[in-house]
């Protein structure tokens, strides 16, 4: 259960990310993600893994 949450919140998180270039917030939302205590290359790297399946997801459909 952990695993679908997480997956869903990494799924918006990358959704904030493609839009946020879109919105006047992007300092606020880069200092809050440098707060978020969580190792880096862990969030990159389940991020980086979320990204990917949709992309082979895309890619396949």
């Amino acid at each position: 259960m952990d695993n679908v949450i997480n997956g869903a919140i990494l799924d918006n998180f990358a959704n904030l990310l493609s839009n946020v270039h879109q919105f006047p917030l992007v300092k606020t939302v880069s200092v809050s993600v440098h707060r978020i205590p969580y190792p880096k290359i862990t969030f990159a790297y389940h991020l980086g893994h979320v990204l990917l399946d949709k992309f082979l997801f895309l890619k396949a459909a």
